[in-house]
């Protein structure tokens, strides 16, 4: 099959907005880091991975693909000069038996192994797209064909082979089943029907041992957080392959399977910043469960916000539908955008993302020591992937005409002519493109699904566009013609859904155009106090701030019910100390949910109160202890007893006589009605009493305490 849409050639579109700017950032900071490259490379020399199921193996071909993906927008000479050393310096580590690995032999098959090998042949076929020199592809194609035969003698269906989905005991070993997308690739190289056979293998085991991925999706019954396995980046790389098993083959069930699979994602497993997952990296409902506010542990990865965006970019290839670039633009403005870090910090990219009450920089998630000294991770080796894809995609074309998916200033040269775009986009919603070209096509600009209201004139005359959909001008067109593009940015309201606990839906965000709006630390104001924002008709009385705190695209003053003001800022230019400094929240609370309303306590339920026990424990007692809340921070309570603390233990509650860290840290979650749900930091566990034997235990069940 091929795609419905063609990309740009290196160099031809040229942005100077958000998307330009970030893709030169992140290609001058971390892509043409030779001394990283050697370093990565080092590791599959060392083979240390295999010491403890580690996956530093994957950083050399997440980093490779994202370089390529870079190098197709904006042909830099210098990076593609890097590429060819590091793919050069990377042939010479493939051993004897073809394996590029970061595993011995004797520990092979294993933890990450697959998953690290994937990405090697992976990254060598997208540096096969752009090479030039058909003596260097050679070689690589060789050592690719070595390195997947090696695999396909021992992992497999066969007697004496490992079946894939247990060459890993992680996800179900959806992590090697992801191989089927280079390995389709392979096969589409070759034309050799091993590599074919190797992957109707991998789309028949369904790719997890705990549930047939492939099969649900068709079917279009389950949720993708029920499939089996959880996890969101694993999964969407798998459904990567079948998309490209589709292109492949033709065969329309399979695009049936990607498209049904995305649908149900973006309908209940994405946040309103266009990431997956509030627990964890796992799906997890998280439409619903982002305003949840016993959530407090690490959510919305920037390796799930990449593969979504990559996933959403293949789509819209091959389909050419306009909502798979409003999926993009969603993701890329918030929760990829936040996710880049400033200068000053020693990564390019954080790890985790924040939605209510939190920070960003919890932790470096994927984090790997390499032999070459120092370190790194799985959330910075993928970035580079969607800040090279986004300008990339910004104007593309088919064969009747050009495609316009995302504005930015700047120019692009296509096959019909040159289109230069003059906007301040996503910070302002005027649009003015100029058409240095001669001859009939077809025109489209996509019309973003949030605008309620727009103008699209040709030369002065008023064109029909629909939000949601492409505007299509099919026309001749002669040089100097003008289509002039406003776009409502109007501050709209977003209400939260209902959830698990009465305040969740007590919550309401701001969304700007493209941009989600967030409140943070530091802007001044307490962010932890309730806000309601003035609304008429959807929108919120707001009006642009000059903001001097730090740089941010727009910042805007908005109208509280109460007559009050506050102020927010981009979500993406939110949370950039990666500590409790820039405290932020996107989703605003109504009413101040996580205050107690006195210091002191005995904690109630229906059976008992909770009571300490000699050995360490607690259970229900017919007396209770008096507890005392000490405020930790971001609405977090030590509970102290005398000189003992209370603690999440696991699955159970428990006391200790020391203060401890985030184990020893909850949230007391009113439930607007006197009671209270008590919530974990650490673990985001609530206390709950087993009513077998009395003891009291930390589960995901929701109970309500009375604090008398």
């Amino acid at each position: 099959m091929k795609n419905a849409i063609s990309f740009p050639a290196a160099g031809a579109a040229k942005w100077e907005g958000v998307l330009g700017n970030t893709s030169r950032y992140i290609e001058a900071r971390e892509l043409k880091n030779r001394a990283l490259w050697a370093a990565f490379v080092n590791e599959f020399r060392v083979q240390k991975d295999g010491e403890r199921n580690a996956w530093a193996g994957e950083f050399w071909g997440k980093m490779l693909r994202g370089a390529c993906i870079t190098w197709r927008y904006s042909g830099d000479p210098e990076l593609y000069e890097v590429i060819c050393g590091t793919v050069e310096d990377m042939l010479t580590a493939q051993d004897p038996l073809g394996r590029f690995s970061t595993y011995t032999v004797d520990t092979e098959f294993r933890g990450w192994d697959m998953w690290c090998r994937k990405y090697v042949l992976l990254a060598m076929e997208y540096f096969l797209e752009i090479c030039p020199d058909d003596g260097l592809k050679a070689r690589i194609t060789e050592a690719c064909k070595k390195h997947a035969d090696y695999i396909i003698e021992k992992v497999g269906p066969g007697e004496g082979q490992i079946p894939i989905v247990f060459t890993s005991n992680w996800w179900g070993g959806m992590n090697s089943c992801s191989i089927l997308e280079p390995m389709v690739k392979l096969y589409a190289l070759t034309k050799e029907p091993r590599y074919l056979d190797y992957c109707r293998y991998i789309i028949e085991t369904g790719g997890c041992a705990y549930g047939d991925l492939f099969a649900q999706a068709l079917e279009n019954k389950t949720l993708p957080c029920d499939y089996g396995s959880d996890k969101a980046y694993e999964m969407i790389s798998c459904f990567e392959g079948i998309l490209e098993y589709y292109k492949l083959t033709g065969e329309e069930k399979y695009l049936t399977m990607a498209e049904n699979f995305f649908r149900a994602v973006r309908e209940t497993d994405v946040t309103i910043t266009g990431c997956c997952g509030t627990h964890g990296e796992q799906f997890n409902r998280s439409a619903v469960n982002q305003t949840d506010p016993a959530m407090t542990g690490v959510m919305q990865d920037n390796c799930v916000s990449v593969t979504w965006l990559k996933f959403a970019g293949k789509l819209l290839a091959l389909t050419g539908k306009a909502c798979y670039a409003e999926v993009m633009e969603q993701t890329a403005y918030n929760a990829f955008l936040t996710a880049v870090n400033l200068p000053e910090e020693e990564q390019p990219f954080d790890t985790y993302g924040a939605l209510l009450l939190s920070h960003r920089g919890k932790s470096r998630g994927g984090w790997q020591p390499l032999a070459a000294g120092g370190g790194y991770g799985c959330c910075q080796c993928i970035g580079s992937a969607a800040s090279g894809l986004m300008p990339l995609s910004a104007v593309t074309w088919n064969d009747d005409g050009v495609f316009v998916s995302f504005y930015e200033q700047g120019t692009a040269a296509t096959p019909f002519g040159v289109l230069r775009v003059e906007t301040k986009y996503p910070a302002e919603g005027e649009i003015k493109i100029t058409a240095e070209a001669e001859g009939t096509f077809a025109l489209r600009l996509r019309i973003p699904g949030w605008c309620r209201r727009c103008a699209l004139t040709v030369n002065g005359e008023a064109v029909k566009a629909e939000p949601g959909d492409w505007a299509v001008m099919e026309r001749r067109w002669n040089r100097g013609d003008e289509v002039r593009l406003t776009l409502d940015m109007e501050t709209r309201v977003i209400h939260a859904a209902p959830g698990r606990f009465e305040v969740c839906q007590r919550h309401t965000a701001l969304r700007r155009g493209p941009l989600v709006m967030a409140r943070d630390l530091r802007l001044g104001e307490d962010v932890m106090l309730p806000a309601r924002p003035l609304e008429k008709d959807g929108a919120a009385e707001a009006e642009l701030w000059r903001n001097e705190s730090f740089p941010s695209l727009v910042s805007l003053a908005v109208r509280d019910e109460n007559g009050g003001v506050f102020h927010v800022a981009d979500y993406g230019s939110c949370g950039k100390t990666l500590d409790a400094r820039s405290l932020m929240t996107c989703w605003l609370p109504e009413e101040d949910y996580l205050t107690p309303e006195k210091e002191e306590f005995c904690i109630c339920g229906e059976a008992g109160y909770i009571g300490l026990d000699p050995d360490g424990t607690c259970s229900l007692k017919n007396k209770g202890t008096l507890f005392r809340a000490r405020k930790t921070g971001a609405g977090f309570y030590r509970l102290e007893s005398e000189d003992r603390y209370l603690r999440c233990g696991g699955y159970a509650l428990a006391w200790s006589e020391e203060p401890g860290g985030e184990e020893s840290e909850f949230r007391l979650i009113s439930d607007r009605g006197g009671k209270r749900y008590i919530a974990n930091k650490l673990t985001c566990r609530l206390v709950k009493p087993n009513f077998t034997d009395g003891q009291v235990m930390c589960s995901f069940e929701p109970y309500k305490w009375i604090l008398k």
